[in-house]
This record gives structure tokens, C-alpha cells and sequence, in this order.
């Protein structure tokens, strides 16, 4: 199932869609209720570049998030990239484990929810793990990618 939140879009001040029916207001509220009574999150944000005009918005740069359950995949398009965001996404939930990136955001998610701190995508993790190696040649048989260390068996 996917859903859309758009109470943000563009040429809308005063932050709720334009006019949806009942249905499509009923089915996004249905997505979200099954997406936070879920217990594993997958989380992130990119740039979407919105070309409107909104009052108090300087630029065009929006965010689009999306948060994805085992059954569920929620976009949530905002003008901003402030933690408030997966915080009112998932602030319904009873917990869990998000997975994400370093994003600040998603700290402040899991303290918001008395959780544990989120779970760190492998690929970023791998990243550690080649610095250390860098930094520290003496490490670079347990760390380094291309040899038999921790870091080649994250892909």
C-alpha cells in the first residue's frame, strides 16, 4: 500500500489538500494508522524542488520523505527538513526501529518515542569502517574492503 501526505503541496497556505473527497482523506488516514502500528521503519529524505510560491518560503527547495513499513509506503512532501517531520509521521506508534541515515532528524525521532537510537544503514556503516582503515593502516586487514575484513562483507 502507498500513501501521500500532502497537506504541504505547493499553492496551498493554509497546509490541506485541495478539496480531497472523503475516500481519499479516509484511505491516506487508513495508510498512516497501518504504517505506525507497524514496529520496523525504513526513513528518508531528498531534495524535490517545488516551483511556487508559498508565503514565508524562501526558495523552491522542499523535501520529499518517505517512510516505508513491511506494508506500507508513506511520501510526505514539506517545505522543510525539520525532525517535526518523521516525528509527527511516526509519533502515533507505540516504537520500534527506524533505519536511516545520520540525518539529525531521526535522533531526535527515537527520543521522542523513548526508543533506542536508530538503526544505521549497512552502506554508512561500511563507510566507517574504510575511514578507520584509512586513518589507521595498522587496522586496514580487519577494516579494508577487498580483503578478508568487516567492511568487505557489508555491501
Amino acid at each position: 500500500m502507498v500513501g501521500l501526505r500532502t497537506d504541504a503541496l505547493a499553492g496551498d497556505p493554509d497546509r490541506r489538500t485541495a478539496h480531497p473527497g472523503p475516500a481519499i482523506r479516509a484511505a491516506g488516514k487508513a495508510l498512516l494508522s497501518r504504517l505506525q502500528s507497524e514496529k520496523r521503519w525504513h526513513a528518508d529524505e531528498t531534495r524535490w524542488m517545488v516551483f511556487a510560491e508559498r508565503e514565508g518560503k524562501i526558495g523552491h527547495r522542499w523535501y520529499l520523505w518517505v517512510f516505508h513499513s513491511e506494508s506500507v509506503i508513506h511520501f510526505v512532501l514539506d517545505p522543510t527538513r525539520s525532525a517535526q517531520v518523521p516525528i509527527a509521521e511516526l509519533s502515533d506508534s507505540e516504537g520500534g526501529i527506524v533505519i536511516c541515515d545520520r540525518y539529525s532528524g531521526y535522533q531526535e525521532l527515537a527520543r521522542t518515542l523513548g526508543d533506542d537510537p536508530p538503526g544505521l544503514l549497512l552502506g554508512h556503516q561500511r563507510r566507517d569502517f574504510i575511514e578507520l582503515a584509512n586513518a589507521h593502516p595498522d587496522l586496514s586487514g580487519w577494516a579494508c574492503p577487498g580483503s578478508n575484513g568487516l567492511a568487505s562483507s557489508i555491501t
